[in-house]
């Protein structure tokens, strides 16, 4: 397979297989042609929480969350339903979750494999039948080892339907959708909430108008902690001693798992070329799920250059008419004029009388 065709089977295959939200959701098929005088097929489905007080009434909690010591085994169980109209064969597994590029929440694919939260959940079923207009509970037990590190563990349960399809050299691939519900595990044990910026770079491009230039501004919020971290990120840009400071406004940080992050690039226009450009972004974080107590703040700074190129080039010019101005009077002045000569009428001096050698008369 091709590298263009390979990418293209791929991006078909990440367009549907992932729908994981904070609350139940559902996946659903465009209706299917009706079979000739027959109603359209539709396949829609959702897994969440089963209701932690009546089983038959589901969707009271929002995802499946624990707090637990170490070596705790939990007893728990999700429901599945099915909105549509024909039987749906799911298979049901949780995988572990992390952070994609723009900082969202994600699992891995069925493919790949856990290391963390989603190797603790079992179910007796991991496939299930479910008839149309049906919800179906299923057990399941979530083991947290010994071992287990204090702190959060993320993964997510969910419901998947895998169908065949074609990519676009013929052959067969596989389309996996999935909808499901986030597990969150807290294993008791010292909690380290730390929130970083890293490889903070400026680069600055200058504008005729040396008060307004742009610059790209990259870094990397990174969760150094153990534990789920979220907030609020602020950039500032200036000069030193914040001279032309220009200060942009407070954005949120999504929600940032143990050990993840994402990279943030952003352009900020009406900067001013202090030849020096001090660049902060400032960190509020916020711990996600309580029983942190306060977390620190933290910032990353960088320096980097903001030529006012409009200034220069006008000294530059200034400087080299003064420098040619200079070098001419000098020249000029070199250019010292011939002795005249005698004009016109002028008496002709007489030559002056030999004189006598000393000791002889004349």
């Amino acid at each position: 397979m091709t590298t263009w065709r390979r990418v293209l089977a791929t991006s078909l295959l990440v367009a549907v297989s992932m729908a994981i939200t904070t609350q139940s959701s559902g996946a659903q098929d465009a209706p299917a042609p009706a079979p000739e005088g027959g109603p359209q097929v539709v396949q829609s489905w959702a897994l969440f929480p089963t209701g932690s007080d009546d089983p038959d009434q589901p969707g009271n909690r929002p995802d499946l969350s624990y707090s637990v010591p170490a070596g705790t085994t939990i007893d728990d169980s999700v429901t599945v339903a099915n909105y549509g109209n024909i039987p749906l064969t799911l298979r049901i597994y949780a995988q572990d979750a992390f952070n994609n590029a723009d900082g969202g929440f994600d699992i891995l694919k069925s493919t790949e494999t856990s290391k963390d939260a989603g190797t603790w959940v079992k179910n007796e079923q991991e496939f299930i039948t479910v008839p149309a207009g049906v919800q179906s509970t299923i057990p399941i037990v979530i083991n947290v080892p010994l071992d287990a590190s204090p702190g959060d563990h993320v993964a997510a349960v969910v419901a998947a339907q895998s169908t065949p399809g074609t990519g676009p050299d013929g052959k067969t691939v596989t389309l996996e959708r999935r909808t499901g519900t986030r597990l969150y595990v807290r294993v008791d044990g010292p909690l380290n909430p730390d929130l970083s910026v890293e490889n903070l770079r400026t680069n600055y491009s200058p504008s005729i108008n040396p008060l307004s230039g742009t610059a790209e501004i990259s870094y990397r919020i990174q969760n150094r902690g153990n534990v789920r971290l979220s907030g609020k990120q602020q950039i500032e840009i200036g000069g030193p001693l914040g001279l032309f400071g220009n200060t942009q406004p407070q954005e949120d940080i999504p929600q940032l798992l143990p050990g993840q992050g994402y990279d943030v690039t952003r352009t900020v226009d009406g900067v001013s070329a202090t030849v020096a450009a001090v660049t902060t972004v400032d960190l509020d974080p916020e711990a996600v799920g309580g029983g942190v107590g306060e977390v620190p703040t933290s910032s990353g700074r960088s320096i980097s250059l903001a030529l006012p190129v409009t200034i220069i080039a006008i000294l530059l010019v200034l400087a080299l008419a003064w420098y040619s101005r200079r070098a001419y009077l000098r020249h000029k002045g070199e250019q010292v004029p011939p002795p005249a000569g005698p004009g016109p009428g002028s008496p002709t001096p007489e030559a002056p009388a030999p004189r006598a050698p000393v000791g002889q008369s004349s």
